[in-house]
């Protein structure tokens, strides 16, 4: 573990500790006390440093797990959330393919622009090393290190063949959401309606309880 996320971990279990004790409270806000050091932020001009907060934290409780019994879930909710997560990560890998193809695209068609007017284009070496360009790797696998090396040396004559591609594995995505949908779409009709029945895990039991002669009695 790396020497600022040390501090980090260790400064947090400090915080929490601090919530635990007797100390100023404004609602869910603790009030540092004075033997605690503030870290020190630089970069700050007279208006963020007269706004921004120093002295009041709040710690995160609780969890956000959902399986406690007070928020349950019933089978129908879990198809729906299900339904949610598998749009969600498409979306997602949708939109990944989208920026990597409009920032190759920029890029070619200033390469090209230089070399028809004669010029040699100089492509800046933080270029290529975009987080828009991540998903060449998952195209590529193994041969990835070999493309954007290529990427770079001629961009050119390289951007092409790899834009042909991504737009490819975008359009496989794009149909694959296309059949998703219909699925989903089923899917949410079958479980809505259903996945609003609070007691659900609850109801057989309840019935049972109810009918049960001695619990009459």
């Amino acid at each position: 573990m790396k020497r600022l996320e040390i501090l980090i971990l260790s400064y947090s279990v400090k915080l929490k500790s601090i919530t635990k004790i007797e100390a100023q409270k404004l609602g869910t806000y603790t009030k540092l006390p004075n033997d605690i050091p503030i870290p020190v932020s630089t970069g700050r001009n007279t208006r963020t440093a007269s706004e921004i907060n120093d002295l009041w934290f709040t710690v995160a409780r609780g969890s956000e797990d959902c399986s406690y019994k007070a928020m349950r879930r019933n089978l129908y909710e879990e198809a729906l959330f299900k339904c949610e997560d598998e749009r969600f990560e498409l979306d997602v890998a949708i939109n990944n393919f989208t920026s990597c193809e409009e920032y190759l695209t920029a890029i070619h068609q200033k390469a090209t622009r230089a070399a028809e007017q004669g010029e040699i284009y100089e492509i800046d070496e933080r270029a290529f090393k975009s987080p828009k360009l991540k998903i060449i790797a998952k195209v590529y696998g193994e041969s990835a290190n070999i493309v954007m090396s290529k990427l770079e040396s001629d961009p050119v004559q390289a951007i092409p063949i790899v834009l042909n591609r991504v737009i490819q594995q975008k359009q496989t995505l794009l149909y694959k959401k296309a059949e998703q949908n219909k699925i989903w779409k089923e899917t949410c009709e079958k479980n809505f309606y259903k996945s609003l029945d609070l007691k659900v895990f609850y109801f057989k039991q309840l019935e049972r309880k109810h009918i049960n002669l001695k619990g009459n009695l």
